[in-house]
């Protein structure tokens, strides 16, 4: 899977990209949350026991090897203190989103597949780390390929959760009872500018970016007892007026 997979060189892949996206003007930014209510979520907090996520960056709580600047200071300079795989100097999206629902911030996949291919205790680690979630988010990621195989696709993210949910490894009444966070920066665009020199055609969301309500096809097309509450929130796309330029 693409989360167990290491390539030489990444680092400079992702770093490079996110230069490339920092200098685009038009930034996509999309927030999906797929949630039990189809009224707003405000006020309920308290409606659901954990929190999974999909994603880049904005929601990655430390999901890359610990070879990469995510890793390293000055990243997490303000919170924790010290490192912790967050592309932030403190907290990420991830973080102010449980919050606001009064949930602990879910553990990073990466995590949860090294924790289990290290002890034989399998049920009462995958009970521990996963009652309140999961974070599939990855620092690169978008709708479609962007900077190197070993950074997952949104569609790839889903498919890990897809395949612990039918194969009963996580709690279907965890799934039952839980928000779906999913965010999409300007990857794409970042990924499609390594390979062109302007940004005439950049207003123009790619093919993948286009079809990104695609992505939720894992989610929903589970069966009853296992899907995630098929209610869908979407957030305004981000003010590309104030989109960061470096």
């Amino acid at each position: 899977m693409a989360f167990s997979r290491e390539k030489r060189g990444g680092e400079h892949e992702l770093e490079g990209g996110h230069d490339i996206m920092a200098k685009v003007g038009c930034g996509l930014f999309v927030i999906l949350a797929i949630t039990r209510m189809s009224s707003c979520i405000e006020g309920a907090a308290s409606s659901y026991s954990g929190l999974f996520v999909f994603g880049d960056s904005y929601v990655d709580t430390g999901n890359h090897e610990q070879n990469m600047a995510s890793w390293r200071a000055p990243y997490g300079i303000t919170w924790p203190g010290y490192p912790s795989g967050r592309f932030s100097d403190g907290l990420v999206f991830t973080d102010f989103y449980a919050s606001f629902l009064n949930l602990t911030s879910p553990t990073p996949y990466r995590v949860i597949k090294s924790t289990l291919n290290s002890t034989s205790d399998e049920e009462n680690v995958l009970q521990s780390s996963t009652a309140t979630g999961i974070n599939f988010g990855y620092g690169g990621s978008g709708v479609g390929p962007t900077f190197g195989a070993n950074i997952p696709t949104i569609n790839e993210q889903i498919k890990e959760i897809k395949q612990l949910i039918e194969e009963y490894v996580v709690s279907t009444e965890i799934v039952k009872s839980s928000i779906v966070l999913l965010v999409v920066a300007g990857n794409d665009y970042g990924a499609f500018l390594q390979n062109h020199s302007d940004l005439e055609n950049c207003s123009a969301p790619s093919p993948d970016v286009g079809h990104l309500s695609n992505t939720q096809w894992p989610l929903t097309g589970l069966s009853a007892n296992h899907r995630f509450p098929n209610q869908l929130l979407e957030s305004n796309p981000a003010d590309d007026t104030s989109t960061p330029v470096i």
